[in-house]
């Protein structure tokens, strides 16, 4: 192979090298921020879970803060939708 082409190819494997660390420091990354969302997921549903199984009392925040959502959600058309019942026998 000629000189000119070796050196070239020898530039592209460095190159390529460069990507290859960006991708693995990028998997670095990225799994350090699936391991805090895991931990923060885990906190959640071991709260959803005792709340299911009715291991501690309802708080009295989360009963507040869904009420301030459902009042935000709410707007003048709201009282406007009309719900037609379905009839599970048809479907």
């Amino acid at each position: 192979m000629e000189e000119e082409y070796q050196g070239r190819f020898k530039a592209l494997k460095v190159i390529q090298n460069m990507m290859h660390e960006a991708d693995e420091e990028e998997q670095k990354e990225i799994r350090k921020l699936e391991v805090e969302y895991e931990r923060k997921y885990a906190e959640i549903y071991s709260l959803r879970n005792k709340y299911i199984n009715a291991e501690i009392p309802t708080s009295k925040d989360l009963v507040t803060e869904f009420d301030d959502r459902a009042a935000k959600m709410k707007d003048d058309d709201y009282e406007k939708l009309e719900v037609t019942p379905c009839d599970v026998k048809s479907i």
